[in-house]
């Protein structure tokens, strides 16, 4: 479980959890595994609010080099180098959720080396409601964003970036939305059925 660096600094050393996770590879070369949790000093993010970030960096993770957004990763999706140093399996990082409702806010994060364990069971929500979004994309997945607000017009949850076309996506968590609103968008204007793809959702 990860928290996001912007919120650290405001919580005791007792309630801390790690903000990175470092892949070591032996080289110079490794990846770092985060939450770009948006809040804090980290609330004007350009890229990748409160998604799972995959980072390449330089110098052994150990001092200043140039680093790169290897990709991001929301609830139930996967980042997966393949054919890891030549392992013949690939290494594959799951966010298994993501929850910013709780303070701090974190991930949790499954990193292993060939096939995933069974997806975890999703934790009741005792204090908010369950949403559950079954997604298929149209033959243009990038033009589809979507919000959920809460009742004060708030966001509480925002849309991965869709990439694969004519290809369902679940989306699962707890949320105070009661008396609030889903808003799902394309960005051309045409929509995402019927006449490019037969996209939907529930």
């Amino acid at each position: 479980t990860l928290m996001g660096v912007g919120e650290w600094k405001d919580y005791s050393s007792q309630e801390r959890l790690p903000v990175v996770v470092k892949i070591e590879t032996g080289t110079n070369t490794d990846y770092f595994v985060g939450f770009n949790r948006a809040a804090g000093a980290n609330a004007q993010n350009d890229e990748a609010d409160d998604l799972v970030t995959i980072v390449e960096t330089g110098n052994n993770g150990n001092s200043y080099s140039q680093s790169f957004l290897k990709g991001y990763i929301n609830t139930g999706q996967t980042y997966e180098f393949t054919n890891w140093q030549g392992s013949g399996a690939n290494l594959i990082v799951r966010a298994d959720s993501i929850n910013k409702l709780a303070s701090p806010g974190t991930a949790t994060v499954t990193i292993t080396l060939g096939d995933l364990p069974p997806t975890p069971a999703p934790t009741p929500c005792p204090l908010y409601d369950s949403v559950k979004l079954d997604l298929t994309t149209d033959s243009y997945p990038t033009e589809i964003t979507w919000v959920l607000k809460n009742s004060e017009g708030s966001e509480v949850a925002t849309s991965p970036a869709y990439s694969d076309s004519n290809t369902e996506y679940t989306f699962e968590g707890c949320f105070d939305v009661c008396g609030g609103e889903f808003v799902i968008q394309d960005g051309f204007g045409d929509g995402i059925c019927c006449s490019y793809g037969e996209g939907s959702y529930t």
